[in-house]
């Protein structure tokens, strides 16, 4: 916090120090959802992300800190719920867009009789 003054910044840190401990009970530490993502839902505003410990940029590099590796709070499905869903609809074909991973959804229904088609960039697939 470079240029904010002194005072400004007593203040922001009594401020902080006074909801901690008012709200105490209520604190949810990433160690404590973690192991129990399916029990959570997290809301947050774009500007509160970073202090919830998605990637930080460290020196050029991007990295999540080690204590909340594994936490997924994208606003997205994870992967494993997409494909509970894909089994229940039971899609003939089935186009995963917007995944890091698609691959993962060949491997995963390569014995469904579900079709997956991987798109690639600037083409087309034709149905």
């Amino acid at each position: 916090m470079v240029g904010l003054p002194l005072a400004f910044l007593i203040v922001i840190k009594v401020w902080l120090r006074n909801i901690c401990q008012e709200y105490s009970s209520k604190i949810v530490l990433a160690q404590d959802i973690n192991p129990a993502q399916d029990e959570f839902i997290l809301c947050f505003s774009f500007f509160e992300l970073k202090s919830f410990g998605l990637p930080v940029e460290t020196n050029g590099e991007w990295e999540v800190p080690d204590g909340e590796k594994g936490l997924h709070a994208s606003g997205h499905a994870c992967g494993l719920d997409l494909l509970e869903i894909a089994h229940e609809i039971r899609p003939q074909i089935l186009i995963p867009i917007h995944s890091q991973h698609p691959e993962f959804y060949v491997e995963h229904l390569s014995n469904s009789k579900i079709n997956v088609l991987l798109p690639t960039s600037g083409g087309t697939i034709e149905i």
